[in-house]
């Protein structure tokens, strides 16, 4: 697994590296200013391998980052949740006199192993859902622009016996420092 400041490439041709909880951190922030030289709304798609992956911990680091850059930047769960955040956006907005925005879309679903035929499908939807959710708050955005899928090597993403499957992400982190967080007592 990744050291702090060490890369470390798939066996597989063409999937992502997968870095260190710092290095993608820094990678996420790189991707989205430059989509933002091209462009005035970027969406990212963050995804977990499960619970404890540092999931929470890289939306608040990623979102943070951002708005000391001066990038009006706000988190909705799911893309049902873009209507309801879009006003505090336009704040952040005009308080940083631009007209550049970031949605970071938690809990996309894509963060998994998949087939070619079945990443398609999925992907399909979740653009489907963006673009309406999107359409509601008056902005034409029809796809997720990044995708960050994170996982603890003691909580790896699942992979299918298919040997055509491969993780989504465009930036794949390890996160080495997870930690299990205490559950509530159940009754």
């Amino acid at each position: 697994m990744p050291e702090n400041g060490e890369k470390h490439l798939d066996a597989r041709e063409g999937l992502p590296e997968h870095l260190c909880f710092e290095d993608g951190l820094v990678e996420a922030v790189d991707r989205v200013q430059q989509l933002l030289a091209t462009q005035d709304v970027v969406v990212v798609g963050l995804d977990g391998s499960d619970v404890n992956v540092g999931k929470s911990t890289l939306l608040t680091e990623l979102s943070l980052r951002l708005d000391r850059l001066r990038i009006p930047v706000t988190t909705a769960s799911f893309t049902e949740g873009i209507p309801d955040v879009a006003s505090v956006l336009k704040l952040k907005q005009e308080v940083y006199n631009t007209n550049k925005s970031v949605f970071i879309i938690e809990h996309t679903g894509l963060g998994i192993f998949l087939t070619e035929r079945a990443l398609k499908m999925l992907k399909a939807n979740r653009n489907a859902e963006l673009e309406k959710a999107m359409q509601i708050i008056g902005i034409q955005k029809s796809q997720i622009d990044l995708f960050v899928s994170i996982y603890a090597p003691k909580r790896p993403f699942v992979r299918a016996n298919d040997p055509s499957s491969y993780p989504l992400g465009d930036i794949v982190i390890c996160n080495e420092k997870a930690v299990d967080k205490p559950r509530a007592p159940t009754r």
